[in-house]
């Protein structure tokens, strides 16, 4: 494989070359692989040549051009193109329910796709309309025990945390956790941490939390890649704020958890402060996706002056949001504001 997408990356910049060198096939494995290895842009670059070749080849109606379109949209989604992500979607939702009809399982799976991408940007509302058809879809045509059924309840589930609908959300996720649960054999990984974000909502209900999806860290658990993709979970994007924003920051250099449920830092355990200053980082980390690093710094803030005023400035918890929030402003560019923040003694952030 490697020679492979070592020659799809070399006949790139010759349509020709490409269509003599390489086949589809193996221009579409290689950008699966690049997307795998969240080489986003490289992948992008490589199905957008497969896609060239598809509409020239099958025909621009055609399953493998659909196919194409789907990873060239996950590869744009990675890069958080999401305007270019919606039109690739879109475009394969199309030509799957001309060819294999509005009910087909496949169309069910760009459904979610275009759920997840419209959680990403923000719309909820419009997340639950797809995500309603995908159950319907799957419910009729896997069965309502199965346990892609459960994972499609899981999105619908964030849709409504993202519209603060803690009931609906806390009850869907019970639906799916009693579908996970029943499987044989049983993802017990995945039955933890369903149990472990019912916990949250719960603690977050309670204390009438702001709390938002995360679908970076949520999403890609919680179904496979679409359109005869391996059976295997989405990769977490990286998350790279526009260039016109003067930030570049990842969950991984804020301190953020990868692949893990966003609950209370280094514990298996969910509490209602945590939930609480939990939500306020995940919400800034989606305003880094969409490019709004100032309201993402004004929540980070928020977080920490939780932690402040309920646990005091020297707990180990404070410690470590006022850490995470001392890398965000680093790698936003703010250097001023990160050396106040180094050197000063421990004493309440609202009074910076």
């Amino acid at each position: 494989m490697r020679w492979v997408v070592g020659l799809a990356l070399a006949v790139l910049g010759n349509a020709a070359a490409s269509a003599r060198e390489i086949s589809w096939d193996e221009l579409y494995a290689a950008g699966e692989t690049l997307y795998q290895q969240h080489a986003y842009l490289e992948a992008a670059s490589v199905a957008e040549a497969a896609l060239r070749m598809a509409d020239a080849t099958f025909g621009t109606t055609d399953l493998k051009t659909a196919q194409t379109l789907v990873l060239l949209g996950n590869a744009h989604l990675g890069r958080r193109q999401l305007s270019r992500t919606l039109h690739y979607y879109q475009r394969a939702l199309a030509i799957l329910e001309y060819r294999l009809g509005p009910t087909h399982p496949q169309v069910s799976d760009v459904l979610l796709l275009l759920a997840r991408y419209h959680l990403l940007a923000g719309s909820p509302k419009q997340a639950e309309a797809l995500c309603e058809r995908a159950l319907m879809i799957r419910a009729g045509a896997l069965g309502a025990r199965h346990p892609q059924t459960a994972k499609t309840l899981a999105v619908l589930a964030e849709c409504y945390v993202g519209q603060q609908a803690w009931q609906r959300a806390i009850d869907t996720y019970d639906r799916a956790l009693a579908i996970a649960a029943a499987a044989h054999p049983a993802d017990e990984e995945e039955v933890g941490w369903m149990r472990r974000r019912i916990a949250t909502l719960a603690a977050a209900q309670e204390q009438a939390t702001p709390l938002i999806s995360h679908p970076p860290l949520l999403l890609q658990r919680l179904d496979a890649p679409a359109i005869s993709a391996p059976a295997a979970a989405e990769p977490a994007p990286t998350i790279d704020a526009p260039a016109s924003s003067g930030a570049s920051a990842n969950p991984a250099a804020l301190g953020a958890p990868r692949g893990s449920l966003p609950l209370a830092r280094g514990s298996g355990e969910s509490t209602p402060l945590g939930a609480m200053a939990t939500s306020f980082e995940e919400r800034a980390v989606a305003m880094l996706q969409i490019g709004n690093a100032s309201e993402a710094r004004n929540l980070f803030r928020q977080a920490v002056e939780i932690c402040e005023k309920r646990l005091g400035p020297t707990h180990p918890e404070t410690l470590a949001t006022l850490e995470r929030y001392r890398r965000f402003l680093q790698h936003a560019g703010r250097p001023s504001e990160t050396e106040a923040l180094s050197t000063a003694p421990p004493h309440s952030i609202a009074d910076q």
